[in-house]
């Protein structure tokens, strides 16, 4: 099936490939302008054929591989149809607990990012001589790679760590940041301060991009700061925040390395109370092999992200 499949693709890149060039060449036009269709096509098509092969490809294959029960090192795999589906509603209670803790991750990580990032936008607009040493300080947990802050957090969620040296230190007792209670908990912390930066440098973009007229002309009328902030800066990062929101909410539904690296030889390593819907997939897939139901729980993770995504949009739109 791989083979066939791999096969198909090759010969729809190849009859995309030659219609484009052909309808170029044999179309009536001039020979300036046909140059400009084939420096345009020689640049286009190899790219849009990259992005087929890494994006289109592999999606329509994990479509196809949730209508099978797929066990890659077997040669039989028969058809199951809509039963992986099924089955992962109906029997699967690790995939239900993995979405009840992905939307839990979500309804927390993603309003607490989008405010936290207007928070501290604001606070260096307001102070824009420190502005741009703050923001690199900000931004940097975001461009740092995952694994390495997600080792270092672990350390400073250990017994001994720095967090319970702090805490000890205000007076209070020792605290069980990975224990089955509070590590899912303990890894919204670290996600959030990880990606806010990002959130924090797109409404400083979208702050610095409304003219000071508009809070001008509300200072003569006698408008307070809220006033403004509510009348002039939200209005005019509507934009901005659906976009953030987007962006947020993307996150915290495909979150993986912080849960997979900072659960590794904790007491919950990794169970049910910090198993989240990519965590699920990947030990369904490379774990016990079971790649029909793991495809099958990937492409529910897509359409979950893209209903969000198109409901968020059209919210953000009949708001404008």
């Amino acid at each position: 099936m791989e083979n066939l499949i791999f096969i198909i693709q090759f010969i729809i890149i190849a009859l995309l490939t030659g219609a484009t060039f052909g309808y170029i060449l044999l179309k009536p036009m001039s020979q300036v302008k046909r140059k400009q269709y084939l420096f345009i096509a020689s640049i286009l098509v190899p790219v849009l054929s990259i992005f087929f092969i890494v994006r289109i490809y592999p999606m329509v294959q994990t479509i196809i591989i949730s209508l099978f029960k797929y066990d890659p090192i077997k040669a039989h795999k028969p058809f199951k149809g809509l039963g992986n589906y099924i089955k992962l509603f109906s029997e699967d209670e690790q995939f239900q607990s993995s979405i009840i803790n992905t939307i839990l991750f979500a309804l927390i990580t993603v309003p607490a990012n989008m405010l936290i990032g207007l928070a501290l936008a604001l606070l260096l607009q307001s102070h824009k001589k420190k502005s741009s040493f703050f923001e690199s300080l900000f931004f940097i947990p975001y461009i740092a790679p995952i694994v390495p802050m997600a080792i270092v957090w672990q350390w400073m969620y250990s017994p001994d760590g720095v967090i319970n040296h702090l805490v000890m230190a205000l007076g209070a007792g020792k605290v069980a940041w990975m224990s089955l209670d509070m590590a899912l908990f303990s890894i919204m912390i670290m996600f959030i301060w990880q990606m806010n930066g990002y959130l924090m440098l797109i409404f400083l973009v979208g702050l610095r991009g409304i003219p000071t007229m508009y809070y001008e002309s509300a200072s003569i009328d006698g408008a307070n700061w809220w006033v403004k902030f509510r009348k002039i800066t939200m209005p005019l990062l509507k934009p901005i925040t659906s976009y953030g929101l987007i962006i947020a909410t993307l996150w915290a539904f495909m979150v993986f390395s912080q849960v997979f690296v900072m659960t590794q030889g904790s007491d919950v390593a990794p169970g049910a109370a910090v198993n989240v819907l990519v965590l699920d997939i990947y030990q369904k897939g490379f774990t016990y092999r079971k790649m029909g139901l793991a495809s099958a729980e990937a492409v529910l993770l897509l359409l979950i992200i893209l209903t969000i995504t198109l409901l968020q949009l059209r919210l953000g739109r009949e708001r404008e």
